[in-house]
């Protein structure tokens, strides 16, 4: 718009310039890539992450009086690789189906075995280690991955997988995922493990009603003594 008292003059129009502002620790973040993953070895790979619930949820519990979130898990797990899919392996009571609904809420496809009683009427806590290792071998040859991550910090069924992949299909990395305090010596300086994961502290969540206190662990070669 002209000014009328005059009409040769341009009205000034101020432009504000930003300067360039101090590099700083927020601006940084920003600008620089996400947080490292605490999976980061499995970027980028086709993982097959097979779970053996048992191990890890007792173990959390009893040791960390902590409880796993494997949805946090399985969302971390398919961030960082190509492709992961997943498979939990656990035991339950006859009749009971809570576990296996709740893994099939997560994405897991499940393998669930029931807990037997013994002849003196005890409950006998049935072992999945072995179908694990059958199931595992199966869709590995069956599909198309490059890695293996066995979630147990059991030193027998970890190189169980680790020696049937080496021995049969090779070309197939094994990592294993354990709770702090319940891994196996044989996993850390085994040459058939590529790396051990810790379940990080963000993934475990404290039990709500827990009168006793963590049990410390002693641990003995594969074996794991809760006092």
């Amino acid at each position: 718009m002209n000014n009328l008292l005059f009409p040769n003059v341009r009205p000034h129009i101020p432009v504000w310039i930003p300067r360039e502002l101090p590099e700083t620790h927020s601006k940084r973040l920003v600008r620089g890539a996400l947080p490292p993953s605490p999976f980061a070895a499995l970027r980028q790979r086709r993982v097959l992450f097979v779970v053996d619930d048992d191990n890890l949820r007792i173990s959390s519990r009893q040791l960390l009086g902590s409880a796993l979130d494997y949805h946090a898990l399985a969302v971390e797990l398919s961030q960082v690789s190509s492709n992961c899919h997943k498979h939990a392996f656990f035991s339950s009571a006859p009749g009971d189906t809570t576990r296996e609904t709740y893994f099939h809420q997560l994405g897991y496809q499940t393998t669930g075995l029931r807990r037997m009683r013994s002849p003196d009427g005890r409950t006998v806590n049935t072992n999945a280690d072995f179908d694990l290792c059958v199931e595992a071998g199966f869709l590995l040859a069956l599909h198309r991955y490059d890695s293996v991550l066995v979630g147990s910090g059991d030193g027998e069924l970890a190189l169980a997988v680790a020696r049937g992949v080496d021995r049969l299909l090779g070309g197939i990395s094994v990592f294993t995922l354990s709770v702090p305090g319940a891994t196996s010596h044989r996993i850390l300086n085994h040459p058939l493990i590529a790396a051990n994961f810790s379940v990080p502290p963000a993934m475990l969540s404290p039990l709500a009603n827990t009168n006793q206190r963590p049990a410390q662990a002693q641990t003995t070669g594969d074996h794991h003594v809760f006092a």
